[in-house]
């Protein structure tokens, strides 16, 4: 086997354990070194959505949603046919997802005659938001505690609404969590967003992991968490996650026509470098690291900007602004 037939067969594995259920991964690939196991290393590391698994539901638990025996079928043909192969099953996928959140927004949100504000059925499909009042003004009063309770009480209530409408909600507690001195827990919350993991929404992921907006939020707040604490080489690591996320989204909305093109200067090697300049002088660092990562980010969002492929990146992204700000 040549070295780019081994680069497609690892980046072939990789998308089927993202699309299949983990077993009939192991069943097609042959894979024997899985053992399931995960062990954080500390509240400096970070949990990453694609190594939270799926198991196969047996039959009395849940009927699969697609059909995935075009997948088991092919287990000999390796290489760049069957990456392109699954490539057209995420096309297709993410089509269907886009089309399901559409009529979705149409079923839960009632747009009233301004196109402002979504209207409710009744008073009591605001008794999350009256919890996340008493929250922010629990917070004011510097009574972290009860605030924290209120948030809790809320992510109840939350729990029985779509995810689109109330995931922002999620991303208060941390901050709330790291304000009251409670700084592993708050982190902690942070890396179960990360991978999916909502307040009483289960102990499996959401699919919220797989939203490039929604994992471009959690970064963000991973990058503001870190700031407040003054560890601002780390921090520059999310922010650079975060840039990445966010260009690649701009850079997608463009392609299917939904923004202008005058957007891409969002994502700009300039634009970026002021970004992360600024950063970079907070972390005392050289200056020119800001423009190494601006055209590293810039070149990697013109190679793909596709949801799931772009997901598949932030591990590398991650090791890549990590090397180069060793070497600042």
């Amino acid at each position: 086997m040549t070295l780019e037939q081994a680069k497609n067969t690892i980046h072939a594995i990789h998308l089927t354990v993202q699309e299949l259920y983990l077993d009939e991964a192991i069943e097609q690939w042959g894979i024997k070194t899985f053992n399931l196991q995960q062990v954080p290393e500390g509240r400096g590391s970070i949990e990453i959505p694609h190594l939270r698994w799926r198991l196969r539901p047996l039959k009395w638990q849940a009927p699969m949603e697609r059909n995935y025996q075009d997948y088991l079928n092919i287990e000999n043909k390796l290489g760049q046919e069957m990456a392109e192969f699954l490539r057209e099953q995420n096309r297709r996928r993410h089509a269907e997802d886009v089309a399901k959140y559409e009529n979705l927004k149409k079923e839960c949100w009632k747009i009233n005659e301004t196109g402002n504000a979504p209207t409710t059925a009744s008073s009591s499909d605001d008794d999350y938001q009256q919890w996340l009042t008493k929250s922010v003004k629990h917070k004011k009063d510097n009574d972290f505690d009860q605030a924290i309770e209120c948030l809790d009480k809320a992510y109840r209530i939350c729990a029985a609404y779509p995810l689109e409408t109330v995931f922002d909600h999620y991303l208060r507690l941390p901050a709330y969590l790291q304000a009251a001195g409670r700084t592993d827990e708050g982190w902690g919350e942070l890396n179960k967003l990360n991978i999916g993991v909502c307040p009483y929404r289960g102990d499996g992921p959401t699919g919220s992991e797989r939203d490039i907006r929604k994992a471009c939020k959690v970064s963000d707040k991973m990058r503001a968490f870190l700031d407040k604490e003054k560890r601002y080489k780390e921090s520059l690591i999310h922010r650079v996650v975060a840039a990445y996320l966010s260009a690649a989204n701009v850079a997608q909305m463009v392609s299917d026509g939904w923004v202008r093109k005058e957007r891409e200067k969002e994502f700009s090697v300039d634009t970026l470098t002021i970004e992360f300049d600024k950063a970079v002088k907070k972390a005392k660092l050289e200056v020119p690291l800001g423009a190494k990562l601006a055209v590293y980010v810039n070149a990697l969002v013109k190679e793909g900007s596709k949801d799931l492929y772009v997901l598949s990146r932030v591990p590398e992204v991650m090791t890549k602004a990590r090397s180069l700000i060793g070497e600042s």
